[in-house]
């Protein structure tokens, strides 16, 4: 069992957990790299490597500012992004994609991906 005084050295202080953070961040863009290589390997061939990683950063940090910051989320916010483009959530003809990951439900990613899927799937028949 843990003692109190134990406890003390488990303690993260901020540099700490700010050094964690970059390195998840990090790790997340080589997984989004190389995700963007497996599903979308014209895109990659097309673009040079610090092109891919700059694209996957903005898209980052503008799902940040929906509110999504987990893993899953934020990968389908780069798919639609590199499916549609990096201006796909500012075209006036889509401002329904915007408002959708407006809205405060832990779900809006998910909801948003699968009807612009769908609506893929209908396109293509």
């Amino acid at each position: 069992m843990l003692s109190m005084e134990s406890l003390h050295l488990l303690r993260i202080n901020q540099s700490q957990f700010n050094f964690f953070r970059r390195s998840l961040r990090a790790r997340f863009v080589v997984d989004m790299e190389q995700h963007v290589n497996l599903f979308f390997p014209d895109v990659y061939r097309r673009e040079r490597p610090e092109q891919i990683r700059s694209r996957i950063l903005a898209a980052i940090n503008h799902a940040e500012t929906f509110g999504l910051t987990g893993r899953s989320d934020v990968c389908k916010f780069i798919n639609l992004k590199v499916m549609f483009g990096d201006d796909f959530f500012d075209k006036p003809n889509l401002a329904w994609a915007k408002d959708m990951l407006v809205g405060n439900s832990t779900d809006r990613m998910s909801n948003l991906y699968e009807i612009v899927i769908r609506q893929l799937q209908l396109h293509n028949r």
